[in-house]
């Protein structure tokens, strides 16, 4: 038979082992986790810069509000006035024509449209949008994940 002393040790061997495997479930498990929730950002952004992208490729006239850069008007060539902006951490679109405001992005931090390439420039043909996203997750620690991203479009139908 085996002593007691060899049953210890092998009882403790196990115990540190089994601690050392559950350590590392645990940890991927919180990474798959973070990757997950970073993927949901990323597809929440894409959808928004998507409707973003949709009417102010349409725009024949834009007005972004010198007091409140978070705002946008787009005078599309169809006739539609809609505007983004900012409402308290979510970005909304609002189309005149129907009254409807739709929610493009929550869990949004902040919203910054300028004309581009040249903010001061008196006839833009294209805007520089910044969106900066920040979300807490119930992890263990509470981890807020941020996600910044800013993309340029350019507007087909402004003309002179």
């Amino acid at each position: 038979g085996f002593t007691l002393v060899e049953v210890l040790v092998t009882v403790i061997i196990s115990g540190i082992l089994f601690l050392c495997v559950g350590a590392i479930l645990y940890t991927s498990q919180n990474s798959w986790q973070k990757g997950a929730k970073k993927v949901e950002l990323g597809q929440d952004f894409r959808y928004c810069r998507m409707v973003i992208e949709k009417e102010l490729r349409k725009a024949r006239d834009i007005f972004i509000n010198p007091i409140d850069s978070s705002q946008i008007t787009v005078y599309t060539i169809d006739g539609e006035t809609a505007t983004f902006r900012l409402n308290g951490n979510s970005i909304d679109l609002t189309l005149v024509s129907t009254g409807n405001t739709e929610s493009v992005l929550e869990d949004t931090k902040s919203l910054l449209f300028e004309y581009a390439p040249n903010p001061s420039d008196p006839n833009p043909k294209a805007v520089k949008i910044s969106i900066v996203q920040e979300k807490v997750f119930n992890y263990t620690n509470g981890t807020v994940e941020t996600l910044q991203n800013s993309f340029t479009v350019r507007c087909r139908n402004k003309f002179d």
